[in-house]
């Protein structure tokens, strides 16, 4: 038989849960990780065809051979604001950076480089005869970024201008050694009118069983239902994508 609990078993689970979410607070504060995702696009290839002829791609009145553009994103989903956070973007494959830059999402500043990186930059650029191969190797294959505030739930967008001699895509990896932070790459996510198509069709199932609920309150034919059901799962996803939009849009306008 189904018993109300008594007030002293209330005050034992509200203090159990207390006590468990911060502990949960506690754990959650002291793992910072930041998820990174990378995309690559081709912008232009070198060929030679006895059919066709010769293509010849240049950058800077230089020819090139495989030109492509990798967007970077590295995003702080912990619950922590970070300083002066260094990260190390590497190119180790055989690929060479041409030009990079990076800012964060919703700023018009771009992140600067570590000091370490522009010193050796300016001093390529000032004396490029007294270049050593090991500093070269360095530049052409690595940016190293400082960003000086990131805050919780902040992106920090790159954008690279990736040069290969062969026909292969890049492999960027991105590292930090800021104290207590962990890096986690993530596959990058699949979009839907702008939103993640994952969320968009949970939240399309959530709101199409919403509706099925109030259709069979109110709309005893089965026939209805059957087809109501049928198409919210055919279009789940699209009703979740706008159903977020929607969400979105109310949160901006009482916000």
């Amino acid at each position: 038989m189904f018993t109300l609990p008594s007030p002293i078993q209330e005050a034992a689970l509200l203090a159990v849960g207390a006590i468990c979410n911060h502990f949960w607070a506690r754990f959650r504060g002291r793992l910072t990780k930041l998820r990174w995702a990378v995309q690559y696009h081709r912008v232009a290839v070198s060929a030679q065809d006895a059919a066709f002829g010769t293509i010849q791609v240049l950058h800077n009145n230089r020819p090139v051979n495989n030109l492509r553009i990798a967007t970077l994103q590295v995003q702080n989903e912990s619950v922590r604001d970070l300083q002066d956070v260094e990260l190390n973007i590497a190119c180790l494959d055989g690929s060479t950076v041409l030009v990079s830059e990076g800012a964060l999402a919703g700023s018009l500043q771009r992140i600067p480089f570590t000091v370490t990186f522009d010193q050796s930059l300016q001093q390529a650029l000032q004396n490029p005869q007294n270049l050593q191969p090991a500093t070269l190797n360095y530049l052409v294959t690595r940016r190293d970024y400082l960003v000086h505030v990131f805050n919780r739930q902040a992106t920090a967008n790159f954008v690279l201008l990736i040069e290969r001699n062969d026909n292969n895509s890049p492999n960027l990896t991105v590292t930090c050694d800021h104290v207590g932070v962990r890096l986690r790459r993530h596959a990058p996510a699949v979009m839907l009118l702008g939103e993640n198509q994952l969320y968009a069709a949970l939240v399309g199932l959530a709101v199409g069983f919403g509706v099925i609920l109030i259709l069979a309150r109110f709309i005893p034919s089965k026939w209805v239902l059957s087809f109501s059901a049928w198409l919210i799962g055919c279009f789940g996803s699209v009703i979740g994508a706008m159903a977020l939009k929607c969400w979105r849009q109310l949160v901006r306008w009482f916000s």
